[in-house]
């Protein structure tokens, strides 16, 4: 990945000095980092936080509360909770593929978590773009901003998730949407 460095704060006609902005969403928290996944991403975006103030805005289980940390100056993370209608419907799912589907149900389930799309249209006010975390929270971000959208992801997740999903309806629907 590229990142501009010359003239951060001038970004899309600013002229206040203020570093430029990047909102990330994805369907995990990522502090404190304890696997693999979270410590890829905590590393990427403390990195990207030299150049740009950096939100990420997750995800995360339905018995945790929201809370937002600093993690370092230019770096916060916004942890929302699943909604409890969210969190059935997955329980569902993931009995019907038969594996756990917590990413790619993100991209059909997001209405059913209010707050997380508010909190994600919250961040993306003023920043220069949103980063889709992996493909699966893109439809939340289209449903709340129109700014670009940077996809970053470390798999090619239609060949990942046509491996790890089973034969039945359901698991072929949940690879179908991960390939589109």
């Amino acid at each position: 990945m590229t990142v501009e460095t010359e003239c951060p704060g001038r970004a899309n006609g600013d002229t206040s000095g203020r570093r430029p902005r990047l909102v990330v969403a994805t369907t995990y928290p990522v502090h404190p980092p304890m696997g693999g996944g979270q410590v890829r991403a905590a590393h990427l975006y403390r990195g990207l936080s030299d150049v740009f103030d950096v939100e990420l805005v997750t995800l995360t289980n339905p018995e945790m509360r929201g809370k937002t940390t600093q993690i370092t100056p230019s770096l916060r993370e916004r942890q929302v909770p699943k909604s409890a209608r969210h969190a059935t419907r997955e329980r569902e799912l993931e009995r019907e593929a038969g594996t756990v589907v917590t990413d790619i149900a993100m991209s059909d389930l997001y209405p059913y978590t209010p707050e997380y799309l508010a909190a994600l249209g919250e961040a993306a006010k003023g920043a220069r773009a949103v980063v889709a975390c992996h493909p699966y929270p893109f439809p939340a971000i289209r449903a709340v901003s129109d700014l670009p959208v940077w996809y970053e992801a470390q798999d090619v997740e239609a060949t990942l998730k046509d491996h790890v999903l089973g034969a039945g309806p359901e698991a072929r629907r949940l690879a179908t949407r991960a390939e589109a």
